[in-house]
């Protein structure tokens, strides 16, 4: 993966050493391993509660994120256009909560642990529940919304670090 001015450096939870660190530039789009679409949000929404969406990349910033410590391993995902980070909404810890944008308020529903998943891919898991995101029922249309589940492997819960488009 190319490095960049500002790249976060993410060590994935795994004992493979020769994939332990990955640096992560700003700006980079979350492509969705079982289709080459990425997380988006709805309607290029700028407001707190905006649901997280797959869509195809289309060259708008409302698909570009950054990777911020947290501190312990954790990390927020910021969206680029608004600042705002993904957040499970109500703190909900049950399979197929929704998951959206929301202020940074420092809680443990808005902080992400990347785990190595091996082919360039890799798991995002929410602090508070465990749990991945998801594309919802492995959908591959356009505007499914993400939600997040317990991991089960799958490609829907997958994701690509893709140089923003």
């Amino acid at each position: 993966m190319p490095t960049a001015d500002s790249a976060q450096a993410v060590q994935f939870a795994n004992s493979t050493t020769d994939h332990n660190w990955r640096p992560i530039p700003d700006g980079h789009s979350l492509q969705i391993t079982h289709t080459d679409k990425v997380v988006a949000i709805q309607d290029m929404s700028s407001a707190n509660g905006a649901q997280l969406t797959r869509w195809p990349p289309t060259g708008t910033a409302h698909h570009r994120w950054r990777f911020i410590d947290s501190g312990g391993g954790r990390f927020r995902t910021k969206a680029d256009p608004t600042d705002k980070v993904v957040d499970v909404s109500g703190v909900s810890t049950a399979d197929g909560a929704r998951v959206t944008q929301w202020d940074w308020l420092g809680a443990a529903n808005q902080q992400w642990r990347l785990a190595w998943a091996g082919f360039g891919a890799f798991a995002l898991h929410g602090r508070h529940s465990d749990k991945v995101l998801e594309v919802s029922d492995r959908s591959t249309a356009d505007g499914v919304p993400v939600t997040q589940w317990s991991d089960l492997s799958l490609a829907n819960q997958r994701r690509r670090v893709i140089p923003g488009t």
